[in-house]
């Protein structure tokens, strides 16, 4: 299974497992919050802010497409050049 991991993440995993939470739903959780988020953000910008000032949605949500895949190819690189060992958690 292939798992990217960030610094945010191992300290949530830490936190639920200290709390005799289910690690696995926390991981999935924010899985999803993030995935939901890319599509969320230039929508809630365009519905929130777009009643003050003039809002490009698409604009916003190319931006976020061109910037979020790179990131995701950068910590899967990471995580294969640099694993972490469980003994290290």
């Amino acid at each position: 299974m292939l798992k990217v991991i960030s610094v945010l993440d191992i300290l949530v995993c830490q936190v639920t497992y200290i709390a005799k939470g289910d690690v696995a739903l926390s991981i999935l959780m924010t899985m999803c919050t993030t995935f939901v988020a890319v599509f969320a953000t230039p929508l809630l910008t365009n519905i929130l802010a777009g009643a003050y000032v003039p809002v490009d949605a698409a604009g916003l949500a190319i931006s976020t497409f061109q910037v979020y895949p790179p990131l995701v190819c950068v910590q899967i690189a990471f995580v294969f050049l640099f694993p972490i060992h469980d003994s290290c958690l």
